[in-house]
């Protein structure tokens, strides 16, 4: 899989190139909206298919993260639009094993305040989640998760909390 970036008049594209897997789950991403994808199209030059994954107003959760760590509600943000994403895809027979979980093909949308994800068919280990994983451990504020984690451990235990 090959990665370029290009800005066309109004809008600007991460394009992906390479061979993914042939069948009905691209037909699927290219003629409906699932909700938690980046939107994407199939342009083909020269016997060459290239996807074009739209980025306008988007930033990519690596480059969001490189200088500030990730708070509790950033990472909880982060894994239930994963969660979300997933749960979609399920709806249009779309395999969640295609997500790209992986903080440069993660986008966080400006505009809207979502986490879009890019779906790319192709076979892949379970090693894949380790970027991601990898990632929110680096980039991880541990003091504000503690102190979350601490606040949650003792709500669940107050017996007079609602």
């Amino acid at each position: 899989m090959n990665v370029n970036y290009r800005r066309e008049t109004d809008k600007s594209y991460m394009i992906l190139s390479g061979t993914p897997i042939r069948d009905y789950q691209l037909r699927m991403l290219q003629e409906n909206y699932v909700e938690g994808l980046l939107p994407v199209e199939i342009r083909r030059m020269n016997g060459e298919e290239s996807f074009y994954y739209e980025i306008t107003a988007r930033q990519s959760i690596r480059h969001m993260y490189e200088k500030r760590g990730m708070n509790y509600r950033d990472i909880r943000t982060l894994l239930l639009s994963f969660k979300n994403c997933t749960e979609e895809m399920k709806r249009y027979l779309l395999d969640p094993t295609g997500l790209l979980p992986d903080p440069e093909y993660c986008f966080y949308h400006g505009e809207n305040g979502r986490i879009e994800w890019v779906f790319w068919p192709e076979q892949r280990e379970e090693e894949i989640y380790v970027a991601l994983a990898e990632f929110i451990l680096e980039h991880m504020d541990y003091e504000d998760v503690l102190k979350e984690a601490q606040a949650m451990g003792y709500a669940e235990s107050d017996p007079t909390a609602d």
